[in-house]
């Protein structure tokens, strides 16, 4: 019995800088290599979200496979995603999204998981929804064989400013509903790491360039010549050091401080 072939689309473009997080690469690696699946990794890099997901579809189609996993560059996958896959082809499910955390999609200004975990009908793994974010995105074939593209676009308000109406993902769940396709979620979650918010980390570069001139302003205050550091040189020099490490979190422990974890 032949394999399933499997197209992996990597989303990274404008919004992500054409990065892809590590754990990501090393997850599809080890997918890559097993026994259960023919699998193909490519990117879509496009400069709009839409436009990259829908040359993803466009990739699938040319390369003739069964199933077209879209992920994007910041999700992580759970540890038994293999399990989950193999689970999803061998029930033929049309549309699968696994939930990960997203900011304001369920509540303002909070966190939550999209869509909520709940218990589903098929041994509470799998519920049938309306919709589900595109972060990480199963697809089965036959999809976009018989719902002709564009499969994602936004959709705007008319509104004097043209404020948007429906995201990408959420008009792609709505067509492929209209051509009789089921949308399902599973209650394994991904991880996200979210776009970078650089603003404290610009912050906290500036703060230690300012820390860095008060440094060399001290060291410039020794007169010509003279050799000898003093004590109040050094407890000066000591001070402007410990809150240049106070300032200077990386941008790792700045991302985990946006994100609530530290």
């Amino acid at each position: 019995m032949s394999k399933p072939r499997i197209l992996i689309c990597l989303v990274c473009g404008c919004e992500r800088g054409s990065w892809v997080n590590p754990k990501l690469c090393l997850s599809l690696l080890r997918l890559a290599r097993g026994p259960r699946f023919d699998i193909e990794v490519t990117v879509s890099d496009a400069p709009h979200i839409h436009v990259a997901r829908n040359t993803c579809m466009v990739k699938a189609r040319e390369s003739n496979v069964d199933f077209l996993i879209q992920l994007d560059s910041d999700i992580t996958l759970p540890e038994h995603f293999a399990d989950v896959l193999s689970d999803v082809i061998s029930r033929n499910l049309d549309v699968v999204g696994l939930g990960y955390a997203l900011f304001g999609a369920v509540a303002k200004d909070k966190w939550a998981i999209c869509p909520p975990i709940s218990a589903g009908i098929f041994g509470n793994e799998y519920r049938e929804v309306g919709s589900v974010p595109a972060g990480i995105l199963i697809i089965r074939s036959a999809v976009w064989q018989q719902v002709p593209g564009p499969w994602f676009k936004y959709e705007w308000k008319a509104d004097e400013i043209a404020s948007r109406q429906m995201d990408e993902d959420m008009y792609f769940c709505e067509l492929a509903g209209k051509f009789g396709f089921k949308v399902w979620t599973h209650n394994d979650v991904a991880g996200h790491l979210k776009t970078v918010d650089m603003s404290g980390v610009i912050t906290g570069a500036v703060s230690v360039q300012n820390l860095s001139d008060e440094i060399s302003q001290i060291r410039a205050q020794r007169t010509p010549g003279r050799k000898v550091w003093t004590a109040a040189d050094q407890a000066a020099l000591d001070a402007v050091k410990a809150r240049q490490s106070s300032q200077k979190p990386g941008m790792a422990g700045t991302l985990l401080q946006k994100i609530g974890i530290r």
